[in-house]
């Protein structure tokens, strides 16, 4: 007999539309979440910043992520969520960061939000 219960969820919402950032707020507000950690690299926040809504009702604190999704870096992560008491997590790049968010967010309990980015691969010569 197989013991093995599996279950594979997704998220609870996913939307892919035009200027879908705009309804952050609202959702965040839905979702009764007051305060978020935004978890960002210096390229994804370059290329997500133009698009970020200004988050009027919502307190939001900005982190820098160090690269990596790694034991210590989780770590650091968390860390930043509790002293800020943040409700949820934003998590905003590729796939290393968005890991980041989840592995740190599962681990409190807390909501995430992730918020991939593409950056185009540079051709050679075309920097």
């Amino acid at each position: 007999m197989n013991t093995l219960l599996e279950v594979r969820s997704g998220p609870a919402y996913y939307a892919c539309k035009a200027n879908v950032l705009e309804n952050l707020e609202v959702k965040l507000s839905k979702g009764n979440i007051r305060k978020v950690l935004v978890i960002h690299g210096r390229k994804s926040w370059e290329v997500t910043e133009p698009f970020f809504p200004s988050l009027e009702n919502i307190e939001t604190i900005f982190f820098t992520y160090g690269g990596e999704c790694s034991d210590p870096e989780i770590e650091r992560v968390k860390k930043a969520a509790l002293e800020h008491g943040a409700d949820a997590l934003i998590g905003i790049g590729g796939g290393k960061l968005l890991d980041l968010a989840k592995s740190a967010g599962n681990s409190l309990q807390k909501e995430i939000i992730l918020i991939p980015t593409w950056l185009p691969p540079v051709l050679p010569g075309h920097r």
